[in-house]
């Protein structure tokens, strides 16, 4: 959620909102935001006798200094993380900037706070990064002795090459890809292109369901079901289906069918022998169908 400075009651300004593009300022240069006479009587005014509708209005003045950060970082991140989120994160940097920053010294605002703001975004994107900082840097040393190492042997190198540029033996080399493998994630909810068709796709599609059904085992299914049934009447095709596809008993079936055990033990035999002779019948008319060929 985006944060909001809320104003004391009295106040009839609009409180200030962390929102891309939204500033009224945004189109004044960033080097030019401390010039404005106006606003240096502002900062008089707010450090002899704070109020929220001063800091307010020095926060909506500066503004987009949070926000032109908040897109710089933004381009050196994967596309999941959002650039409302760093903005955000910015205005709470530019708040602090703003307590701490004392006019009567020989140094411009937007210089003073942009090592806040970006602290505070950068502070954030940790927070928001679930894997250990030591994970990272171990990915970032595999990426880069990899490539180094393709540059130098032109093909993919081995696990002892790996761990020979890394100065690491095989066990601890081990141990270190396990962690940094952990690193690399996706987002299932962000589309992405398909290079073959040239489309958009969502990545979850391409993800395998084992639990799902294979749909040639279940046409073949159905199709067997309807053949071996064919022929038969009504509760014989029932006691197929309960028996076979259903994986119930004969004494279960028999409570379906209101038969005695015996009397299903002994209808499944019969239905299994006429299938078998149906079966061979139909073996040997391909064949004669083959030989006359």
């Amino acid at each position: 959620m985006t944060p909001v400075v809320q104003e004391s009651p009295t106040s009839s300004r609009r409180p200030v909102r962390a929102t891309l593009n939204k500033s009224s300022r945004s189109e004044v240069p960033l080097s030019a935001l401390d010039n404005d006479p106006h606003i240096k009587q502002v900062w008089a005014d707010y450090k002899a006798a704070p109020t929220s509708e001063l800091r307010n209005e020095l926060m909506e003045h500066y503004l987009p200094l949070a926000n032109k950060c908040a897109q710089r970082l933004h381009q050196k991140l994967p596309a999941v993380v959002q650039v409302d989120d760093l903005i955000s994160a910015g205005v709470l940097g530019l708040m602090d900037a703003i307590e701490a920053f004392e006019p009567g010294r020989a140094i411009k605002f937007a210089t003073f706070s942009a090592l806040r703001i970006r602290g505070a975004i950068l502070d954030e994107l940790r927070s928001m990064d679930w894997a250990p900082r030591q994970a990272r840097n171990w990915a970032r040393k595999l990426d880069n002795a990899s490539r180094d190492l393709q540059g130098d042997l032109g093909r993919s190198p081995t696990d002892q090459e790996m761990a020979e540029k890394l100065q690491l033996p095989a066990t601890e080399y081990e141990h270190v890809c396990r962690t940094s493998r952990s690193v690399t994630f996706t987002s299932l909810s962000r589309r992405r292109e398909n290079t073959s068709e040239g489309d958009e796709m969502e990545p979850y599609l391409a993800v395998a369901d084992d639990r799902a059904v294979d749909p040639l085992q279940e046409s073949q299914r159905r199709f067997l079901k309807g053949y071996v049934t064919r022929g038969l009447s009504r509760a014989e095709r029932l006691l197929v289906t309960l028996y076979y596809y259903e994986n119930l008993t004969m004494r279960e079936v028999g409570q379906v069918l209101d038969l005695s055990e015996s009397r299903v033990s002994q209808l499944h035999s019969q239905i299994i022998n006429r299938l078998r002779d149906a079966a061979n019948s139909t073996g040997r008319a391909l064949r004669e169908l083959e030989e006359a060929a």
